[in-house]
């Protein structure tokens, strides 16, 4: 029964059809009722966790852009994109793909266990405040210009007499308009791309892709006033499948960023509700702003190589594929890398709920990327790391706790006397790394390790 189970569930997959829980056991039901002629099988949900166990079956949320994506127009962008780099005369460093995303710079996950007397869950109001952000890189990743956050608020009480690391701007509902991009294309990207080709003795030209929300105006606004910097619009219904950007280095950015709000929260002596409330706009700035510094060079290349790579630049012709001579050392490495992320992402989700309920992967993933809706990180990187968490603490002379604690104290000190926004950046990713070695040498004892042997 089961195996036949599992050949109708591969069949609706490959259709696409999305299958619950609850299909499942009706249809377990009705297989049971057909083979074995009785109707007393419950398909129980800890039978179908156990099915699911037994044949590598998980829960993800529906992305729901790929599948209504027009695959036939990508190999004609391609060769459009060939000739233009051929006509340009271009290179991987001046090429660049910039887009946005929603982010809630507040919400921590709203599940939780309850008693089997309680019917429901009340607990404190959901913090929803959104900004959309916009990260744009070139090809090779040596250019990552400062995030676009876009809120509502014209002037946010929090960036009073502050330096920001971001440009902020503002919109009625905080989303991206055609005016805003338009400044941010002549005011921020082309005068940043420009000093950043004089400094690397580059030629003085540019191209940057871009989809074609109707938010980013035209092709012809969107050029430089001497016209070597310009815009190519990828095809419509394709960038799920081709735009570097959503090739999950905005979906690490917010995995970076969600990791360094639950280190912040917890770092603070005060209950999660009041940690929450004190966390400002100019925080969550600070917080996006070091999660981008996170996205390595490499990880921007490898999302640049289903439309660009180096052999696409040398001979435009060849079906070279550039993820064939990465070397392996260096891929396990990527890999196990992300893997640690969401892993002490989990961790810091277990601390912020309680000793008595566990956060399982599924529901970390979904509070981590509720708010996008771009494409799942490649199966590959649900690894286990490789390092064991040693049960003991090493003996210091200054404690990890004491560490935290003094970093907190310098941030409010630079803040205080305006010191540079490097130096800010810089002491709050120290105050995150004595954290997470915190952490990592605190193991929490369970029940058993109080009965003698």
């Amino acid at each position: 029964m089961e195996k036949r189970l599992y050949e109708w569930f591969c069949t609706q997959r490959a259709r696409h059809v999305p299958v619950s829980y609850e299909i499942l056991a009706t249809r377990a039901k009705i297989f049971h009722t057909q083979i074995y002629g009785t109707t007393n099988f419950e398909a129980s949900r800890g039978w179908i966790a156990n099915f699911r166990s037994r044949y590598g079956l998980r829960s993800i949320k529906i992305c729901g852009e790929k599948l209504s994506n027009n695959q036939d127009a990508v190999d004609p962008f391609i060769i459009k994109l060939k000739e233009k780099i051929r006509e340009l005369k271009l290179s991987s460093v001046q090429i660049y793909n910039a887009d946005e995303s929603a982010l809630y710079w507040k919400m921590l996950p709203d599940k939780t266990l309850v008693l089997s007397q309680e019917k429901n869950a009340p607990g404190r109001k959901t913090i929803k405040e959104r900004v959309t952000f916009l990260l744009c890189a070139n090809a090779d990743g040596s250019n990552k210009l400062k995030p676009l956050v876009i809120g509502k608020a014209q002037n946010p009480r929090a960036f009073k007499n502050s330096q920001i690391p971001v440009d902020y701007k503002a919109s009625k509902n905080a989303w991206m308009t055609s005016s805003l991009f338009k400044d941010w294309f002549h005011n921020c990207f082309v005068k940043n791309v420009q000093r950043f080709q004089r400094s690397k003795n580059l030629p003085q030209k540019a191209l940057l892709l871009i989809d074609n929300a109707s938010s980013h105006g035209s092709e012809e606004e969107l050029v430089s006033n001497d016209g070597n910097v310009m815009t190519m619009f990828l095809p419509p219904n394709c960038t799920a499948l081709i735009q570097p950007m959503d090739q999950n280095i905005i979906r690490l950015t917010k995995l970076f960023y969600r990791k360094s709000l639950l280190i912040r929260i917890l770092t603070n002596e005060d209950d999660i509700a009041s940690s929450l409330k004190k966390i400002t706009l100019k925080e969550a700035t600070y917080l996006l702003y070091n999660a981008w510094e996170k996205v390595s060079p490499n990880i921007i290349t490898k999302c640049w190589h289903k439309i660009l790579h180096k052999e696409t630049l040398e001979n435009p012709d060849s079906d070279y594929e550039a993820e064939d001579l990465i070397p392996l050392s260096t891929l396990r490495q990527n890999l196990c890398s992300i893997s640690q992320e969401l892993n002490d992402v989990g961790e810091l989700l277990n601390s912020t709920v309680g000793n008595d309920i566990v956060i399982t992967d599924e529901e970390r993933d979904g509070w981590l990327f509720e708010d996008e809706n771009l494409l799942p990180l490649d199966e590959s990187l649900n690894t286990e790391p490789n390092e064991n968490v040693p049960e003991t603490e090493v003996l210091k002379t200054v404690t990890n706790i004491d560490a935290i604690k003094c970093f907190e104290t310098c941030f409010k000190w630079a803040e205080e006397n305006d010191a540079p926004l490097s130096d800010l950046l810089v002491l709050q990713r120290l105050r995150e790394n004595a954290y997470i070695l915190n952490q990592k040498i605190v193991k929490q004892k369970k029940i058993t390790d109080f009965f003698f042997k």
